[in-house]
């Protein structure tokens, strides 16, 4: 071959090579790159539409078993709801930019893959389901809890039978998805941590079934895009969970149970009892799974306040250094970590703790990241930051100064605005929230509702935002918007 052909033929190579890694590309599931995860129950009256527009991966909870079995599967809709109408509001979420994931389980539901006719039965029919919908969903979250982890005699390099099953059973899901779509199914899972670090514990291992997920995530490492464990549901003060330290931490609010055991899945850890050592897992493909609002009863315990939540998300991006109440050192940081997730997007739409608040103060905090990549953001509807807000602000004038005004022909637009006694949040609207979030530390200085004064919805937070830089989140019946302010008074 003359070197005139052997180039054309490197070319040709090349170009094949380019083509190749462009089609693998297309094929490769895509979630966002900062993610907040959420919980639609399907056994309410929200719809998809309804769904605070934060959220960009949502999991439809949940597809169950029929009847008196344990793995023939099925997923039903609330009312007014048909199956049309209800793949033309996935469709919505998905011109928005937003996955939708059927998720498999829960905790009221266990799925028992003990045997061959379980397996086929199984497979069968959660492809029945993706069919009826018009392989509408995106990919499969695997939410597996108590007897569904009764796995019985195991180690990390010879998962039991039922292990393997489950494995094998994702694995065919994945490839008959792909076989009918020509797309990468999605694959999501939603461990209790007992599931996990419960590997850690001599008692946990014997008696609770402690890391029985962890053969599974082993195997399935390459094909699963998001890990978000249940950092809730763990028995609160009176149980508790061993991290990579040989500490026990309890999911009470601690943010260090968050922290501790979030490093010690992605850096790995040997097993009691002789089960073997898991590698660990990636950051970058880990969120932190926490509950809604300090009312959710369904989630148990492990309720996190959100000045808590913020200082351990950005902790572990090394974005901050360690906060001066946390116990538990992180050997690194992680820029790269995903996210957060909820249970469940209707307890979040709850007044408990502020409607929406969970995910109000998950969008300030995921599109605060110091990441350049546009893709970073929460939601490009869900955080629009103004950069002629950003205005310092003194008392000293007689005369309130006004730093965000988004349309002045709007009267129903809500006005900052700065007063002797603080900031002003003012409207004509009703329907208005205000969050105050510290940029430092993202901590959550002032929220709550505006209300009417002399005529207008007006509130003044007069001394709770003090001297600095703050995010203030307004959000009401079709606006949400942040502005950035500096207040010098």
């Amino acid at each position: 071959m003359d070197i005139y052909s052997h180039t054309v033929y490197e070319g040709i190579q090349m170009k094949a090579l380019i083509l190749m890694l462009f089609a693998t590309s297309q094929l490769m599931a895509a979630l966002p790159q900062r993610v907040l995860v959420g919980y639609w129950e399907n056994w309410n009256s929200m719809t998809l539409t309804q769904i605070h527009s934060a959220y960009n991966v949502i999991q439809l909870a949940f597809a169950t078993t029929k009847g008196s079995s344990n793995y023939d599967m099925e997923f039903l809709l609330p009312y007014p709801y048909t199956t049309t109408t209800f793949k033309a509001d996935i469709a919505t979420l998905h011109s928005q930019g937003k996955s939708v994931i059927l998720s498999i389980g829960g905790a009221a539901d266990p799925v028992i893959l003990d045997s061959p006719t379980a397996v086929s039965t199984f497979v069968a029919s959660m492809n029945a389901i993706f069919v009826q919908y018009g392989d509408a969903f995106d990919g499969i979250d695997i939410d597996f809890e108590s007897t569904s982890l009764a796995v019985g005699t195991w180690t990390m390099s010879a998962p039991s039978q039922v292990q393997l099953n489950i494995i094998g059973s994702i694995r065919t899901i994945m490839k008959d998805y792909r076989t009918r779509t020509g797309k990468k199914m999605v694959l999501t899972m939603a461990p209790e941590v007992v599931y996990l670090e419960g590997g850690l514990s001599a008692w946990q291992s014997t008696n609770s079934n402690g890391g029985a997920y962890l053969p599974i995530i082993d195997a399935l490492r390459d094909s699963i895009d998001l890990l978000h464990p249940q950092y809730y549901n763990a028995g609160g003060a009176g149980a508790g969970v061993v991290a990579r330290d040989n500490s026990i931490y309890y999911d009470t609010g601690d943010p260090d149970f968050l922290t501790s055991l979030t490093e010690t899945t992605i850096k790995g850890f040997t097993l009691v009892n002789g089960k073997g050592t898991f590698s660990g897992f990636p950051s970058s493909k880990m969120a932190i799974g926490l509950p809604a609002h300090s009312c959710n009863t369904a989630a148990g315990t492990g309720y996190v306040k959100p000045d808590s939540i913020n200082l351990a998300l950005h902790y572990l991006r090394g974005e901050i250094t360690k906060p001066a109440n946390f116990s538990y050192t992180l050997t690194q940081s992680y820029p790269d970590f995903r996210g957060l997730m909820t249970w469940s997007i209707n307890e979040d739409a709850l007044a408990c703790s502020g409607v929406w608040s969970f995910a109000l103060n998950a969008a300030l905090q995921l599109s605060s990241s110091s990441s350049s990549s546009s893709s970073s953001a929460i939601s490009s509807s869900s955080i629009q930051v103004s950069s002629s807000s950003a205005t310092i602000l003194s008392s000293s004038s007689a005369v309130p100064t006004r730093i965000a005004v988004v349309s002045p022909s709007d009267v129903r637009i809500p006005r900052i605005t700065m007063t002797h006694s603080g900031l002003e949040i003012s409207s004509t609207n009703s329907d208005i929230e205000y969050y105050v979030v510290r940029k430092a530390d993202g901590g959550v200085v002032a929220q709550g509702l505006v209300f009417p004064i002399q005529g207008i919805w007006r509130t003044e937070l007069g001394a709770s935002v003090i001297r600095g830089n703050y995010w203030v989140q307004l959000t009401g019946k079709g606006y949400n918007q942040a502005y950035p302010v500096v207040v010098n008074h």
